[in-house]
């Protein structure tokens, strides 16, 4: 019998054993073809904004490749998961994820997307570290992290590419730097908004740099996409504490 569950904090001491599992509700955040191993990495969300890893092995990838995966909520059935201590996915060195375990997608694993009346409230966005965290941040492990501030300050950067060097501010007072790189044309336009009315930014999957000595800072990669005046509780404490 398949074990289920409502969040991920329970997979991992029921799943890890072999045993099938289902999660009733999980949102898609991003999908990434890594070509070097030959599968899909997704990045799911769940009700408790925790995020999580799901691979989908080689000969599945053209089966998951044409569903229309990202923003979507779905039921997932008949997976199970495995620990990442030995070989965690990578991205340019940095890990996708901070957990050490990811969820893994069988041939018989089934995928269901939920009816948009039934998910209006399923989160959007996961939790994020604190810029404070952040800069304190002492560990020489690379991962790529998710960030949230208020934009107080920013300059164009002279690049073969579109990119801007951001100074991101939270509810406590603590200011960290962003380098935010190959902006698409099409979203360039909200940045130089956002940056002119200091407005709220999310940017996700961003390298988190650090500096023996000196303030971390942060760099978006290819995989990082963001959103002006996210709706998440952290947007909403810095808006009350600033304004």
């Amino acid at each position: 019998m398949d074990i289920i569950t409502t969040s991920i904090q329970e997979i991992p001491a029921t799943c890890l054993l072999y045993e099938w599992c289902n999660i009733s509700a999980i949102r898609v955040l991003h999908v990434w073809n890594d070509v070097e191993v030959k599968r899909l990495v997704i990045t799911m969300l769940d009700k408790n904004r925790e995020k999580v890893l799901a691979f989908v092995p080689t000969n599945l990838v053209p089966l998951y490749s044409i569903v229309d995966l990202v923003g979507n909520v779905f039921s997932l059935n008949h997976f199970t998961s495995e620990s990442l201590h030995i070989h965690p996915p990578m991205f340019e060195h940095y890990a996708l994820c901070i957990k050490d375990w990811a969820i893994i997608i069988h041939h018989n694993t089934i995928l269901t997307r939920l009816p948009d009346k039934f998910v209006e409230n399923f989160p959007i966005y996961p939790l994020v570290s604190s810029i404070t965290s952040l800069l304190q941040a002492n560990t020489n492990r690379r991962m790529l992290i998710d960030v949230l501030g208020k934009i107080i300050w920013g300059v164009r950067i002279n690049k073969p590419f579109l990119a801007y060097h951001l100074i991101l501010l939270n509810e406590m007072g603590n200011i960290i730097h962003l380098y935010l790189n190959r902006i698409p044309y099409h979203r360039m336009v909200s940045v130089i908004l956002a940056k002119h009315h200091q407005s709220i930014i999310y940017v996700s999957r961003v390298k988190l740099v650090h500096r023996p000595q000196l303030n971390n800072f942060l760099v978006s990669t290819t995989l990082s996409d963001f959103d002006i005046h996210p709706i998440m509780p952290e947007a909403q404490m810095i808006n009350e504490s600033l304004n």
